[in-house]
């Protein structure tokens, strides 16, 4: 296995952030029934030797090799009227912010959401103009590419682009939502392989 040259390694992490929407250029995959250039998705992380995880819209999870495949992030893709771009954050059941309200937080564990204790959970458009129909939605009836447990307190959305509810981050409390100061680029890893070997 080729180590990758770490300052190349740090450049492509703050390109191709957990999140970020991407189209394929070129995949050289012997395992590749389903990708073309044009092809759409969104990176779910980097891993060490420089490989983007994506989970493409077609519904492969191949990824991006570096110095074999390209791709380039997306910037042109619009919303409809009452659709809503987001981001969910979810902590580990193990960890102890896990399911606790910020009251919680603050007066028992003292300090705020830390981004190192969640993953990335989701990440898509949905059909909502409110927080509180993102919360039906993810309680209720879950997008079909939705695989994560049902929102709760705890979560943290980020709204990516949205003509209703202003972009930012958002803590999912006992009673409604908080918005708070969220560094997304410190998101604990989410483990991925490298390649899919079934279709």
């Amino acid at each position: 296995m080729n180590k990758l040259n770490p300052a190349v390694l740090k450049q492509l992490r703050e390109t191709y952030t957990p999140g970020t929407r991407v189209e394929l250029d070129q995949m050289d995959d012997p395992y590749n029934s389903k990708l073309t250039a044009g092809s759409r998705g969104t990176v779910v992380a980097v891993d060490d030797i420089g490989t983007i995880h994506v989970k493409w819209d077609c519904g492969s999870s191949l990824g991006v090799c570096y110095g074999e495949d390209m791709c380039h992030v997306v910037t042109d893709e619009k919303l409809k009227e009452g659709q809503m771009k987001i981001r969910i954050y979810q902590v580990d059941p193990k960890k102890d912010a896990c399911f606790r309200d910020m009251e919680f937080l603050k007066s028992r564990l003292h300090r705020m959401p830390s981004p190192k204790d969640y993953t990335l959970a989701y990440e898509g458009i949905v059909e909502a103009k409110s927080l509180e129909s993102l919360y039906a939605i993810f309680n209720i009836a879950h997008p079909r590419d939705y695989k994560a447990r049902s929102m709760s307190v705890s979560d943290v959305v980020e709204v990516v682009e949205s003509g209703h509810v202003p972009k930012g981050f958002y803590f999912c409390d006992t009673i409604g939502f908080k918005e708070i100061a969220f560094d997304r680029t410190k998101v604990g890893p989410k483990k991925e392989k490298k390649r899919e070997q079934t279709r």
